[in-house]
């Protein structure tokens, strides 16, 4: 009998994995958050030992299905703190490198997301493997679609004027239940700049007044991740994201990349491409790589190791 064990993926997905189960006579196991301390072997009512498996071997066939990070998200939301998400790249953690306090506030984050596909390939170089790159764009839109399914208000901060409004305008339209129930441009007089703000602070109050689930920030790094740390404390949010350019995006003011440059882990050059200016800070990136084959006793000089190189250099 093939089996499935399931945990944690939306109502869509679930409806789509149990119509595929019921095709090819699979049995479909559903775990809660309270059994995920237990083995797979006692979830799926079997003796997975080394034994059993090679007495088996080509009889039974396990799969895993799995949402962690939504959940997670979903954590988030039902709790009773502002969670602080930061995503950052292999330029961020240069400039964390440089910078302690700057490292200290990104590992202050509730979660903490690799965005960077050199982040990734460095992972693997050290034999500490990161399972996947998470981008903040990514994030974003679940963090949308949990607020579609669960009805929560969003506020959304950044970008020049009028592009946290289109967005807002786009969002309200595409996903019914969410509400985004203000916004505000980026250019503003701030306390991380030493300036006291009367428009900030009416930012603050809006914020806390409509009650506010989701807040996206939007003013690039560091910049956004050092107004969140600044103002952590006054924000009764259930979650805020420093997500860069994600508003520009979703107003209609600028494009993802497309498919291919994604798949390859070649945003950067899309990017890149279309803003030849951007080069400057590429720079981190052999700086990054260096960095990463400098501390000898994290990496092994196999042919893996060569391999990842190459991809660092290319990609």
């Amino acid at each position: 009998m093939k089996k499935i064990l399931l945990y944690g993926l939306d109502i869509e997905k679930t409806k789509i994995v149990e119509k595929v189960a019921r095709e090819f006579e699979i049995e479909i196991n559903k775990i809660t958050k309270n059994e995920l301390d237990k083995k797979v072997g006692e979830l799926f009512e079997m003796d997975l030992s080394k034994s059993e498996v090679e007495k088996d071997k080509g009889k039974e066939k396990l799969m895993v299905f799995s949402d962690f990070d939504r959940n997670i998200l979903r954590d988030f939301l039902k709790s009773d703190k502002l969670n602080k998400i930061y995503t950052p790249n292999t330029e961020i953690v240069m400039a964390a490198k440089r910078d302690e306090n700057l490292k200290d506030l990104i590992n202050s984050g509730d979660l903490v997301l690799a965005d960077g596909i050199g982040l990734i390939h460095a992972s693997k170089m050290r034999k500490k493997p990161l399972k996947e790159r998470v981008t903040g764009f990514d994030t974003s839109i679940k963090l949308l679609e949990l607020a579609d399914e669960m009805g929560l208000n969003l506020y959304f901060l950044g970008g020049k004027e009028g592009v946290a409004k289109d967005a807002a305008s786009a969002v309200n339209k595409k996903y019914k239940n969410a509400n985004v129930v203000g916004y505000h441009n980026g250019y503003f007089n701030s306390r991380i700049d030493g300036e006291n703000s009367k428009e900030e602070k009416k930012i603050i109050e809006e914020i806390n007044d409509k009650d506010v689930d989701i807040v996206f920030v939007g003013f690039g790094f560091p910049r956004q991740e050092k107004w969140i740390d600044e103002f952590k404390d006054e924000i009764k949010a259930k979650i805020i994201i420093g997500n860069g350019g994600v508003l520009d995006i979703l107003s209609g003011r600028a494009n993802r990349a497309p498919d291919v440059f994604i798949k390859l882990g070649l945003e950067w050059l899309y990017r890149l491409i279309k803003n030849p200016s951007r080069i400057k800070r590429q720079i981190d990136l052999p700086k990054f790589l260096f960095a990463v084959l400098k501390d000898k006793n994290s990496v092994e000089w196999g042919v893996e190791f060569w391999i990842l190189i190459i991809k660092l250099l290319i990609l």
